[in-house]
């Protein structure tokens, strides 16, 4: 959940829970530069709010803030945050995270190095691009469960040769174009987001083709 005060994230929060779901994924307070100690009160008052597991999101070239162990161990002394999605390239911090609590979840979030976040304990991943590349990633996980390194970093390398070419692109428009090459109407991104060009959805479209990721 991305919204720029509390209580309209504690409506979102229990709006969710009232909905059936499983758990909600918030992020820290965006825009306003708070300080740690009203970011704590947020994430607080969130899961005061809601019986819900709470998993905090990490996601610093977004939002601008640097998770902490420390500021996350504070947060782990909330009862009910139970998880993090950690959208970073820092995997010694999230491993020093993971380290915290045996019951901590931690997903990774930056789908690139899904695999060295693995190795370093996440306990899965959450992902843009597992949208239209879910064999990849589940392969990658299988594999590295059952300690075959070479398949998953052959998967994984197949995974970043199609997200060397999102990065070439417009943004979110890449999951949308790659979507809909797969048969999958979708629609277009939202505004202010835009749609790919014909030439940037060529570039996904065909690097879709050469890594055998579209059917023919």
């Amino acid at each position: 959940m991305a919204t720029l005060d509390t209580a309209t994230t504690i409506d979102l929060a229990q709006h969710a829970e009232a909905g059936g779901a499983a758990a909600v994924s918030v992020l820290p307070p965006i825009y306003y530069n708070v300080d740690s100690l009203a970011t704590m009160e947020h994430y607080r008052l969130i899961a005061s709010a809601t019986k819900l597991p709470l998993i905090v999101y990490h996601i610093p070239a977004l939002t601008g803030k640097q998770m902490s162990v420390d500021e996350m161990r504070k947060l782990l002394e909330i009862p009910n945050v139970s998880g993090l999605k950690f959208s970073d390239y820092d995997h010694f911090t999230m491993h020093r995270i993971r380290l915290l609590r045996d019951d901590l979840i931690v997903y990774s979030g930056n789908d690139e190095v899904f695999l060295s976040a693995l190795n370093l304990g996440a306990n899965g991943g959450i992902g843009l691009t597992y949208n239209f590349m879910p064999r990849i990633y589940v392969g990658i996980y299988q594999a590295f469960l059952a300690d075959n390194i070479a398949r998953a970093r052959e998967l994984q390398q197949k995974s970043c040769a199609m997200i060397d070419a999102g990065f070439q692109v417009y943004g979110m428009g890449v999951a949308k174009a790659a979507l809909q090459h797969l048969g999958f109407d979708v629609g277009e991104p939202r505004r202010p987001l835009r749609s790919l060009t014909p030439d940037e959805r060529k570039l996904i479209t065909e690097r879709m083709d050469v890594l055998g990721l579209a059917p023919r």
